[in-house]
């Protein structure tokens, strides 16, 4: 894991992955709802912190197809994926 990358993703996409392990009946492991609530509601995650959030749910569940369950499990929203795509891009300052 390297802490320097500044990377990051958008809290929705977190939210999403894990309404979608909800969904097929799994519970968020501890180890993962331990590092969401550290997770300032405001801000996007740092890159490092979403592998960690799936380290802790392979970890817990040992399934070799559980991305492509969560996959089928997220379903796109009215806005489409294209509006999704650009909903969650990092917004960058003109300096």
């Amino acid at each position: 894991m390297d802490l320097t990358d500044t990377r990051s993703v958008n809290l929705n996409y977190t939210r999403a992955l894990f309404e979608a392990l909800t969904s097929l009946g799994l519970a968020i492991p501890e180890g993962a709802s331990n590092l969401l609530s550290q997770i300032n509601q405001e801000e996007r995650i740092p890159i490092y912190l979403q592998d960690l959030l799936w380290e802790s749910v392979i970890e817990s569940y040992h399934d070799p197809l559980l991305g492509v369950r969560l996959g089928l499990a997220m379903q796109a929203s009215q806005i489409g994926i294209v509006g999704y795509l650009l909903m969650t891009q990092k917004i960058w300052e003109r300096r």
